[in-house]
């Protein structure tokens, strides 16, 4: 059984152990309240349970997606070195409005049980932050979320530190902060494995650059994918599906997914690093993604929303090197956003062969 402090605070609310754990047992039963709420006081629940690891399903960030088993221990020390890095004190408000049925979401529950801190909850698909009348010290959100924020206007001027993950921060959503928030903001790298973040950067100091967090230290394999070494966390290095730009042991830069990487007529294109040079000319949801050529092999496309600025789209792609233009433009009601918020491109493929 985790082995932790006797205070634990949810919405101003302190709980003793024994006090928590009736509250979880009850409030996840209770079919009168919000899915989210259940989904909350379960996590908790299973958290005080006897077990000693959780079962947790993975996003694919290290291949298809999977359950696996993370001891709550090492989820504990995830946690404390968080708050040790961002420096979060105890009896500070932080906020959850993260889905807890993955990663990112339980964890913003641990850290606050782990550094007695009072956990403000919010629904993540219905955030009112005028319903907030305290100062946060910590936040986390995915990007969508606060691109959200950022369009509805919502202040935001009550949180001192935020943390984005989950998906890549454009460059549109990047200016929106540096222009309309005023506190230190950060994008973070991790996935399920390693127990969320084990890099981060600073958004507004425009470097497109992450750096390790304490005790942790990278690498590139054959395919210049990079490779995790965290010995307090991991059991052996871990090797992603990401390309990277390695700058030293404990700093990279991030390009792409080499499960994204397109092959058209010999020349291999990273989608991501198309989407970077194309978002300063497509408002809203796209991606770049590819379709069979009988003579490329692949052809490179750009998936937009209807509605978005063709020409605008159109002097972007000018932009773009002759074998990176996209040879195809496909216009969707709407395009598929997966459960981590990020855009389900398989989704998106099965949408655009119907229609090519």
């Amino acid at each position: 059984m985790v082995s932790m402090n006797n205070k634990y605070i949810i919405n101003h609310q302190k709980y003793t152990k024994a006090e928590i754990i009736i509250l979880a047992e009850s409030q996840s039963k209770r079919l009168d309240s919000p899915e989210w709420e259940r989904d909350l006081y379960a996590f908790i629940a299973d958290w005080f349970s006897p077990t000693e690891h959780m079962a947790i399903h993975t996003s694919g960030s290290t291949g298809i997606p999977k359950e696996i088993l993370i001891s709550k221990t090492k989820m504990i020390g995830s946690a404390a070195r968080t708050l040790r890095y961002f420096d979060v004190k105890p009896n500070e408000n932080i906020l959850l409005c993260l889905p807890v049925t993955y990663i990112a979401g339980m964890m913003m529950v641990v850290r606050a049980f782990t550094g007695s801190l009072n956990l403000i909850t919010l629904p993540p698909q219905q955030m009112q932050l005028s319903n907030i009348k305290e100062e946060l010290g910590f936040a986390a959100f995915v990007p969508l979320q606060m691109d959200k924020l950022l369009n509805e206007g919502q202040n935001l001027g009550f949180m001192r530190k935020i943390i984005l993950g989950g998906s890549p921060v454009s460059a549109v959503l990047e200016d929106k902060i540096r222009t309309s928030f005023t506190g230190q903001i950060w994008e973070t790298y991790g996935m399920t494995e390693t127990i969320t973040h084990v890099a981060v950067r600073k958004i507004k100091d425009d470097v497109r650059i992450f750096f390790a967090l304490p005790g942790i230290s990278f690498s590139e394999d054959d395919r210049g994918c990079l490779v995790i070494d965290d010995p307090y966390l991991l059991d052996s290095p871990l090797h992603t599906n990401d390309n990277v730009e390695l700058l030293s042991p404990t700093s990279f830069r991030l390009l792409g997914r080499m499960d994204h990487v397109i092959n058209s007529g010999g020349i291999k294109v990273i989608p991501e690093k198309l989407e970077s040079l194309m978002s300063p000319y497509v408002q809203g949801h796209f991606c770049i993604t590819s379709l069979p050529d009988e003579v490329l092999g692949e052809m490179i496309v750009l998936v937009v929303e209807k509605g978005t600025d063709m020409l605008r789209i159109m002097q972007g792609i000018d932009t773009l090197k002759t074998y990176h233009k996209p040879k195809k433009v496909f216009e969707l009601d709407q395009i598929p956003i997966n459960q981590h918020g990020k855009i389900d491109v398989r989704a998106v493929k099965q949408l655009i062969n119907k229609l090519a």
